[in-house]
């Protein structure tokens, strides 16, 4: 078995993906304080590569809890391991709180190794997206961000299976070519 599929398998009972009803994928719901650990055990695992579309990143965190979910030394030990790591975020007006935020998250992967791209503000990238290794995807309304994770009422959904992954990979190069290098 392979570190990602570990990483699955190790997952807390309700989190664990069941198999789907005569099709070859497993699914869970992930909710409160499961996502958090669920994205950093995704991230660690990944063996290939790493993607992100992301509305909000922000890589601010309390004390109390940074040491339990640490996004940033996650996405940035799997491009010191040299997996293809790749982020588009959504580019918000200036008067946005989260375009701050996104601004200074993309300087902080790129800088990291992560190839970068903002989503133009025409369309709004509102997706909230991680696809691992083009094999497991964790996708929902989870904001990489502090209150998506302990305050907030979210719900993402942990996919894998070739062929509802590959209709998830299919948006995430969509959404990779109708973006803009950021960098350059």
């Amino acid at each position: 078995m392979d570190s990602l599929l570990n990483a699955i398998s190790a997952l807390p009972a309700h989190v664990r993906p069941s198999v789907c009803d005569g099709v070859a994928c497993t699914s869970a719901v992930v909710t409160g304080d499961a996502w958090a650990p669920t994205f950093c055990a995704l991230v660690d695992a990944a063996e290939s590569s790493v993607f992100l579309a992301q509305y909000a990143i922000s890589f601010r965190w309390p004390l109390q809890v940074s040491h339990q979910f640490r996004p940033l030394v996650s996405l940035s030990a799997a491009a010191e391991r040299g997996l293809v790591c790749r982020a588009v975020l959504a580019t918000h007006s200036r008067h946005s709180s989260s375009a701050h935020f996104n601004i200074r998250a993309a300087r902080s992967l790129y800088d990291r190794g992560f190839s970068v791209r903002l989503h133009p503000r025409a369309h709004l990238l509102h997706a909230k997206l991680l696809l691992v290794d083009g094999r497991v995807a964790l996708f929902g309304s989870h904001n990489i961000s502090h209150a998506s994770s302990a305050s907030n009422v979210d719900l993402s959904v942990l996919l894998s299976g070739s062929a509802h992954v590959a209709a998830v990979d299919r948006f995430a190069s969509s959404v990779w070519s109708s973006s803009s290098i950021y960098g350059v």
